[in-house]
């Protein structure tokens, strides 16, 4: 299983939410509809000025295709709808422990 990270940075307070409603109204629900997405989160540090989306693959190929899907979708907006100032770091990771198999477990629910 992999992960992919998209990291918004130096949000100021105002623009906390915003981008966490843009990332749960659009970017993320399009990915959860993409084959091979397991699962979505997003996380917030508030005093940080840091919002992450994080979307959980079953493979890494879903994954690049899904990262550069929504690279393309934000290159799209309008200048008034983007509501972060820097486009996001993305990082993608393997899943290469699962201790507790929470992981195989979501999956396999997914599936039936």
């Amino acid at each position: 299983m992999f992960v992919s990270f998209h990291r918004f940075h130096g949000l100021d307070p105002a623009r906390i939410q915003p981008t966490i409603d843009a990332l749960e109204g659009g970017l993320l629900p399009a990915a959860g509809e993409e084959s091979g997405c397991l699962n979505r989160f997003v996380l917030v540090d508030r005093p940080g000025g840091c919002v992450t989306g994080v979307t959980l693959w079953d493979n890494e190929a879903w994954m690049i295709a899904s990262d550069q899907r929504a690279a393309r979708d934000r290159a799209e907006l309008a200048p008034d709808e983007v509501v972060w100032r820097d486009e996001p770091q993305v990082e993608r990771h393997e899943i290469v422990r699962d201790e507790h198999r929470i992981l195989a477990l979501g999956a396999a629910a997914l599936a039936a």
